[in-house]
């Protein structure tokens, strides 16, 4: 997949979802990324060739585990969010996880890029958003 396949996601879902397009951000590793915030969530979404030539990666932010070294509060939020991804019996099920910097919760799914389309783009991220 090329750059200019992302930007024509990147700019399809944007238009959609009524936000201003970003531009794509190229990193050395060969990775190509843009991200929005959407509905005061933050998403982005990534083409790592390395990974997976025929699919980008959704990452949707959810928020902090815990509050204040509220210990018991975090081994809960992260039990439910373990039940909820047992819970997500279908094919490619968003997965939730953890960043390692920052310890917030992320919904994350691997969207095929076969005959793609902004508005399959869009559904995905809705429905994750949603979720967040």
């Amino acid at each position: 997949m090329s750059s200019e396949k992302l930007q024509h996601l990147c700019d399809g879902f944007c238009g959609i979802a009524a936000i201003a397009s970003p531009q794509l951000r190229e990193h050395p590793d060969g990775m190509v990324a843009f991200s929005v915030n959407w509905r005061s969530v933050a998403v982005e979404v990534a083409y790592t060739p390395a990974a997976s030539a025929s699919h980008a990666f959704v990452l949707v932010e959810m928020g902090p585990t815990g509050s204040d070294g509220d210990h018991a509060r975090e081994a809960r939020v992260l039990l439910a969010l373990l039940h909820a991804n047992f819970m997500s019996m279908r094919v490619n099920p968003p997965v939730i996880g953890c960043r390692p910097d920052t310890d917030a919760a992320v919904l994350q799914f691997a969207f095929p890029l076969s005959e793609a389309t902004p508005a399959q783009l869009h559904e995905y991220i809705q429905d994750c958003v949603k979720l967040a």
